[in-house]
């Protein structure tokens, strides 16, 4: 196909974004707008700029050859922004094939913003490019997770991923960060992802949910710090007794059903009580039953209790994605945390969604913590921290607007909703 057979369609895709022309035979489409297919020599791909705009690019040609060296030159331009991203979308459906991209040109790409986070959404990578993607000299942010844009193709290795394992194997140096999303098929054959779970090389390891059969697997990776998604319902709790968890630093996000949701965190608790290794913990669920059973908590927070006095090497603990830490749970939490050894950091949830009462109370629990406990400092999901501003104590006993106007001034304001003011003659 020619550039002139499609130049008409060009023309009007064209109509409101800023077109670049390289060379004779290339074209460089920038825009807010994804990819909408036109033509079959395409390249698909998005910058984005922290804070600022994400531009959806794609790159037209007469050859593959010619939308590699076009791709190998504009991705090369510094890109400004310590958090910057580059996303490599698709390649249409008979398109750029991303195996025309030589090794020598992905490295140039790579090297030219080395701090820049790289997302790869699709694609049939060779093995000489993901020894690339492997080998640079330099920590990588490398995202691997699986289209679900209008483009029909997806990411894969030509290989199953031996290539890429066998260099990672070779390094001397952190890679940095790793993550896969793929909810069906995975890049990795097991073999290949069973030795990627060994190397030590890996700072971060972020993981989707595994299938029944590899539920287990991400815990026994030897990355510095592991994020991982998994789903409660075709687990057995009592197979947890026997995972045993190797990273200190370990992000789990659960997604718990409704026949045996205290069973599974009372395992998981009690798992973590007898490892007692851990530096940083977050804890994120999410719960599918409407209605919780008072009873079954009881048993989850003196689980969650063992847990954190066991564990006295614990650094930071968020439980800001955990709805159930609120209450009479939230003062546990904050009472066993009074003479932790080792606790810096505490997260936990925007507290509370509504009433005067319930803020002071909130209130006095944190502060109490903050009093007791100097070393420590609680910050909110978005990490706005408390400081140990004026005792709730003293404003307990005051209602009305008048409280909630001190409420508002002290350090910890931001974590107060304000509410409506109450009415004459009733009790806040």
């Amino acid at each position: 196909m020619q550039y002139s057979e499609v130049l008409p369609h060009f023309r009007a895709a064209f109509l409101h974004d800023i077109v670049f022309r390289y060379e004779s035979d290339t074209f460089i489409r920038v825009g807010k707008e994804k990819f909408g297919g036109l033509g079959s020599f395409v390249f698909c791909f998005a910058l984005v700029i922290p804070k600022r705009n994400t531009l959806e690019c794609v790159i037209y040609g007469n050859s593959s050859a010619a939308i590699a060296k076009a791709a190998t030159f504009f991705l090369s331009l510094k890109h400004p922004g310590e958090n910057a991203s580059l996303i490599i979308r698709g390649c249409g459906p008979a398109g750029f094939p991303v195996s025309a991209l030589q090794p020598e040109q992905l490295a140039q790409i790579l090297d030219a913003n080395p701090k820049r986070h790289l997302q790869l959404e699709s694609g049939t990578w060779t093995a000489e490019q993901a020894v690339i993607l492997a080998n640079r000299p330099y920590s990588l942010q490398l995202t691997l997770i699986k289209s679900y844009n209008i483009l029909p193709c997806t990411f894969a290795f030509a290989d199953q991923g031996t290539a890429f394992v066998e260099a990672l194997a070779q390094r001397q140096t952190s890679f940095g960060a790793l993550s896969i999303d793929f909810k069906d098929e995975m890049p990795f054959s097991s073999k290949n992802l069973k030795r990627l779970m060994h190397l030590e090389t890996l700072t971060k390891l972020k993981l989707c949910p595994m299938n029944e059969e590899s539920v287990f697997l991400p815990f026994s990776a030897r990355a510095k710090a592991l994020h991982y998604t998994m789903y409660s319902r075709n687990i057995v709790p009592q197979l947890i007794d026997y995972v045993h968890i190797l990273p200190r630093d370990l992000c789990l996000k659960i997604h718990l059903y409704y026949q045996s949701w205290d069973q599974f965190l009372i395992f998981f608790f009690n798992r973590l009580t007898e490892l007692r290794h851990f530096e940083r913990l977050s804890l994120s669920i999410a719960f599918r039953p409407q209605k919780l059973d008072h009873d079954r908590l009881v048993f989850v927070v003196e689980a969650l209790m063992n847990m954190i006095y066991a564990n006295q090497k614990l650094k930071y603990l968020s439980l800001g994605g955990f709805p159930l830490v609120k209450g009479l749970c939230l003062q546990q939490v904050c009472k066993a945390l009074e003479d932790h050894r080792g606790i810096r950091t505490l997260a936990i949830q925007h507290q509370p969604k509504s009433g005067f009462k319930k803020n002071a109370e909130f209130f006095s629990w944190v502060e109490q913590l903050l009093s007791s406990n100097r070393k420590i400092e609680v910050v909110d999901e978005a990490g706005k921290r408390f400081s140990d501003g004026p005792r709730a104590n003293a404003l307990k006993s005051e209602t009305g607007w008048t409280c909630r106007k001190r409420l508002c001034q002290t350090d910890i304001r931001s974590f107060l909703r304000v509410t409506k003011r109450p009415r004459t003659g009733t009790q806040a």
